[in-house]
């Protein structure tokens, strides 16, 4: 997903100043398709999976995770 900046602007983030164009965008995120199980695989050298909750469909999740 892009987010497009719709004026000339600046963002400050503490001691950040970030600017961005009338026009540019940024890259705010990107979608991947796992199992649960494959997730968890794929987290695990950083992270453990605590808690996991999923729509009436089993289609989405969104898990809490720990740092081990």
């Amino acid at each position: 997903m892009h987010l497009i900046s719709l004026r000339n602007q600046l963002v400050v983030l503490g001691d950040t100043e970030i600017s961005f164009k009338k026009g540019e965008s940024i890259l705010t995120e990107y979608s991947h398709k796992y199992t649960l199980e494959e997730f968890e695989d794929t987290v695990s050298d950083f992270f453990q999976v605590e808690q996991v909750w999923m729509d009436k469909e089993n289609k989405f999740s969104v898990q809490y995770l720990s740092v081990r």
